[in-house]
């Protein structure tokens, strides 16, 4: 990969806009847990996440039981000014929903979610740059364009230029047809956009545009426009003021027309934000930053959030009586005749807060939290009685990150975006203050005071007219009865995070003074609270334990034993067992407890002869050992089977040996020097190793060259595929990748199927599929090109149903190939035909910078940051890629992936559903070993060994954070950092920051003291 002008080392994590939408399967359809997406605009960074609520693990208040979880992440061309979901229609259930992004100054895009490539789909692009009619001659437009969506679905709005309407009219069905969604796997596809057309508001007495919304409750699409009329600031308030305006247009789609139906003015100049209000109150919220307003069609509610709307103005006064004396305020309050004409005797709030900078979001129908600009949450409550709002309250609810936007995903779950710090995903809770208590009613019931009106219960009188308004008093009150319980108040509990690291303000660099030669990039970031010192770290600088040099390694491994006793269960009933080491001609063992002791002589390990694989089976309570003649079976260090290659279980072919091995609980997959595959099955039962055929997987002309066992912990591919829970994928010599399914049958028989054919692997595919024969026939000459298959693994990294296989490969030329299964019958919603399995590439920055394989004559090589020297990759006697599981400390969390062992070492860590690769420091000597280790003295690290023999027991950093771009340690500093620089000589950092204090009153000077002094 080059870069020719510029290389972004850090992607932005600053979220902008954060929006709940259906968009890569409909809600309701995912057997995974997934409620809906949360779609994040970061800068020119669409991300999608699956928002999965598990079942909390315990039941300790601390306990996580919700997470966001990577589905795809795109770069755009341009910064996303405005981002809105459009939600499918009524009629068309089973459709996803759509995405329309807004870029400066007046573009306009629609995008779906592509279920058949697991990308972007754009539907449909509306540019408006070249209309000069609608610039009105102005050259600037300091104002992105601003969006909105019918919640029905009908349209979607967009204001550009200020004062440019334009509208965006939904398709009924999918946005391509018929063959479009039978393509893509589903019947109905997703939401789209079947043309646009522009409004004049100037025809409509509308002009500078800051806010919009549709509306609730009507049969065609109303739009309230918020816009100021005649401008005016604060400096002239006492000459122009009620400026505000709202406009509600409806919208006729069919004759592409909108139409005033009712207005209101006289709002506060500086009436910013309109919010629509769900049904069953409708209307819409007007934010000022001194007070709400609840406005609808023929009402509206004030409520007033601090003194500078509170002060009454005085009366109007007769032409030619000179203007009274201005009274004595407070430090907070307004001139009288300043204030705005709907913040007279209005109802003040309990608190006192200010929304010029304010998030909203609804909770429940008449419940709305509101994110102010510090961070404090607040929430808002509309009292509805049935029929109308009959006013507001606010009062305080929590307390999280300084917001940028907010986003409700669930009834249980919401979503603060932060461009200041970490974005949090909160679980929220409701809660009554009188539980139990009844609705008093708002009548007696009839018959209640019949003996108190002197009425005979056998009275015959009836009045029409008192049947009527009593018919009108029930239907009212089955209307509050049926209104659903609002919780008084709410509490909150953060479930997750997104690393976030804006408001770079200033930036310095610590080179490195020890013997690693260690650069640190020293920035601050965030504001307020969240205002911290960032040490981003290239590479990765793991911590030594421990160092011995032991004779020359040529791998290493760490297993378990049902051995440990009983005083080390528990907490530490994971910890392992042996550490094996293979050495040039034979094995070592190690026995590690408090100390590391050779066992080799104590064991019934094979150790006159070098080891090609180790791993666990039974439930971790034996051992296979893979040696290039034998395979034995332990228990306690002591062999129970040994089978030799040329023996009668394996039936290798004369002067055969195993080239390389794979366990995987209770399957041990061998590949013969000769480029056959044999399988082994550990029955539970008997507790020995028995055969299993495997005359299908090998093919005559095409021998495999790498191998590797997969194991279906979370049962995925087994729903996709014949139910099997263990899986073998093959690499062969043409560029063939097959998998096979390991499936137990109703006789206890272990039956190969192939599952999976592509033979264009090493073509590096953005989307592997199964080779049909029409793919196959059109396969170019370029087959004499493609690297050869050196290694390849199959994994998955935990075991929630949400998680997918991963197919990793390493090819001769040095790339890396990383591939995330998917299910494209599952992610439509229709009968797919073929073979649903597929692959989808996965990003991964791996430059190449030394060669490690010489090929054919006519294959142009290139270099790579492995440099692994001879003998060729294809030969050496362990693999390069090796698995690992929580690695790390409990402050920045453990980490899961693959090490990739050589002269540049790297880690692949999966964080997310992301792969992330953080290049590890290199160092003289080419790492060739590496396993996890967790013992007593070293919790959760792991161990290497180089080509000299030096073996290293190490952690990795504390407190450092891999699931960014840059493995990054954040200081906490609680206030805002400016400027920092770094001292060489005493090592020490100085910082310029600030923080917000409360002010204190001052005292009176004292005659003939110094003014300066005294302040």
């Amino acid at each position: 990969m080059s870069f020719a002008v510029f290389k972004q080392a850090q992607a932005p994590t600053a979220v902008d806009v954060a929006v709940r939408a259906d968009f890569t399967i409909a809600s309701g359809r995912d057997g995974a847990g997934a409620s809906s997406n949360l779609v994040l605009a970061k800068a020119n960074v669409l991300e999608v996440y699956d928002v999965l609520e598990d079942p909390a693990s315990s039941e300790s208040a601390r306990a996580t039981s919700s997470r966001m979880e990577l589905v795809g992440s795109w770069t755009l061309h341009g910064r996303i000014e405005g981002l809105v979901a459009l939600p499918r229609q009524q009629a068309f259930a089973q459709q996803r929903d759509a995405l329309l992004l807004a870029f400066g100054p007046a573009k306009l895009c629609v995008v779906e979610f592509d279920a058949a490539m697991r990308s972007l789909r754009t539907t449909s692009m509306h540019g408006f740059d070249d209309v000069d009619a609608l610039k009105r001659g102005k050259s600037s437009f300091p104002t992105p364009p601003r969006v909105a969506a019918d919640p029905q679905g009908r349209c979607a709005a967009a204001v550009v230029y200020a004062d440019a309407l334009v509208v965006l009219v939904a398709v009924e069905g999918s946005a391509f047809g018929e063959e479009h969604e039978e393509a893509a796997g589903g019947k109905q596809g997703a939401a789209g956009v079947a043309g646009s057309y522009t409004v004049d508001l100037h025809e409509l007495g509308i002009g500078r545009v800051k806010s919009i919304a549709f509306l609730n409750g009507y049969s065609e699409p109303v739009l309230l426009v918020l816009h100021e009329g005649e401008p005016t600031w604060a400096g002239r308030l006492r000459e122009r003021k009620n400026t505000g305006r709202a406009v509600a247009l409806s919208l006729n789609l069919s004759l592409r027309s909108a139409a005033r139906i009712w207005d209101v003015n006289g709002l506060p100049h500086d009436a910013k934000q309109v919010v629509a209000v769900p049904p069953p109150a409708n209307g819409a919220l007007i934010v000022c930053p001194n007070l709400l307003i609840y406005q609808t069609e023929v009402e509206n509610k004030v409520l007033l959030l601090n003194q500078l709307a509170a002060t009454q103005p005085f009366p109007k006064r007769a032409e030619g009586e000179p203007e009274p004396d201005m009274p004595q305020l407070g430090p907070l309050e307004m001139p009288p005749n300043c204030v705005e004409s709907m913040a007279v005797g209005a109802p003040k709030s309990d608190v006192e807060l200010c929304t010029d900078i304010a998030h909203f979001t609804w909770l429940s129908p008449l419940s709305c939290l509101v994110a102010v600009g510090d961070g404090t949450l607040y929430l808002l409550k509309l009292g509805f009685n049935g029929i109308r709002v009959q006013g507001l309250t606010i009062a305080r609810a929590g307390l999280a990150v300084i917001p940028s936007c907010v986003c409700t995903l669930s009834s249980s779950l919401l979503f603060i975006g932060s461009r200041a710090g970490d974005s949090l995903l909160i679980k929220y809770t409701g809660k009554s203050d009188e539980a139990g208590e009844e609705r008093p009613s708002k009548r007696p019931r009839l018959g209640e005071n019949e003996a108190a009106t002197g009425a005979a219960e056998d009275s015959d009188v009836s009045d029409p007219e008192l049947e009527e308004i009593y018919q009108m008093e029930e239907s009212k009150e089955r209307n509050e009865e049926e209104e659903p319980d609002e919780p008084d108040k709410y509490t909150f509990q953060v479930q997750d995070s997104l690393l976030g690291l804006g408001t770079l303000r200033d930036v310095t660099t610590r080179e490195g003074s020890g013997p690693e030669g260690r650069a640190e990039l020293i920035a601050c970031v965030g504001q307020g609270k969240g205002g911290a010192m960032a040490l981003f770290h290239r590479h990765v600088y793991p911590d030594v334990v421990t160092e011995v040099a032991l004779p020359a390694i040529r791998a290493l491994w760490t297993v378990y034993s049902s051995e440990q006793e009983e005083s080390t269960r528990g907490r530490a009933a994971n910890y392992h067992a042996y550490m094996i080491l293979s050495l040039e001609k034979s094995t070592m063992v190690l026995e590690t407890g408090t100390e590391l002791n050779e066992v080799t002589e104590k064991v019934d390990f094979a150790t006159t002869c070098p080891t090609v694989t180790i791993g666990n089976v039974g439930s971790l309570t034996k051992i296979v050992q893979v040696c290039p003649g034998a395979v034995f079976l332990l228990r306690h260090g002591k062999c129970l089977q040994k089978e030799t290659v040329d023996g009668e279980l394996i039936e290798a072919p004369s002067g055969a040996s195993v080239k390389f091995a794979a366990v995987a609980d209770p399957f041990v997959l061998i590949l013969l020097s000769t480029g056959q595959v044999k399988v082994l099955r550990y029955l539970t039962p008997s507790g020995y190793l028995e055969a299993v055929d495997t005359l299908l997987m090998n093919l005559d002309g095409d021998p495999v060259v790498t191998c590797a066992l997969y194991e279906d912990r979370n049962k995925w591919l087994g729903n996709v595929h014949s139910g099997a829970t263990c899986f073998a994928a093959l690499g062969r010599q043409s560029g063939r990748m097959e998998i096979w399914s390991l499936l137990l049958g109703a006789d206890d028989t272990t039956t190969p199927k192939q599952i999976f054919d592509c033979k264009t692997f090493p073509e590096g595919s953005s989307v592997l599929e199964e080779t049909t024969a029409e793919m196959e026939t059109a396969m170019s000459s370029s087959r004499a090109t493609w690297p050869a298959i050196v290694e390849i693994r199959m994994e998955i990294f935990g075991e929630t149903v949400a998680e997918r296989p991963l197919l990793l490969a390493l090819l001769s030329d040095g790339s890396i190939l990383a591939y995330e299964a998917f299910d494209v019958s599952a992610e439509g919603s229709g009968i797919f035909e073929g073979n649903p399995l597929r692959f989808t590439r996965m990003s991964i920055e791996w430059l190449t910078t030394e060669q490690v394989y010489t090929g054919p004559a006519n294959v142009e090589v290139q270099k790579d940051v492995l440099a692994l020297p001879a003998p060729a990759l294809s030969k050496l006697p362990s693999p390069q890629m090796l698995r690992f599981d929580n690695i790390g400390d409990m402050h920045s969390g453990t980490s899961s992936g693959m090490f990739v062992c050589g002269a540049n070492p790297a880690w692949l860590m999966m964080s997310r559903r992301k792969l992330r690769l953080h290049p590890m420091k290199p160092e003289k000597d080419p790492i060739i070993g590496f396993a996890p280790f967790h013992n007593v003295n070293c919790e959760n690290g792991f161990i290497t060994c180089n080509r000299t023999g030096v073996l290293r027991i190490c952690q990795l950093p504390s407190r450092v954070r891999f699931d960014n771009d840059w493995p990054v340690q954040k200081v906490p500093l609680r206030c805002t950092p400016h400027k920092i620089v770094y001292h060489d000589t005493s090592e020490c950092f100085a910082l310029i920051t600030s923080q917000k204090v409360p002010t204190r009153p001052r005292p009176p000077l004292e005659s003939g003291g110094d003014a300066h002094a005294h302040a």
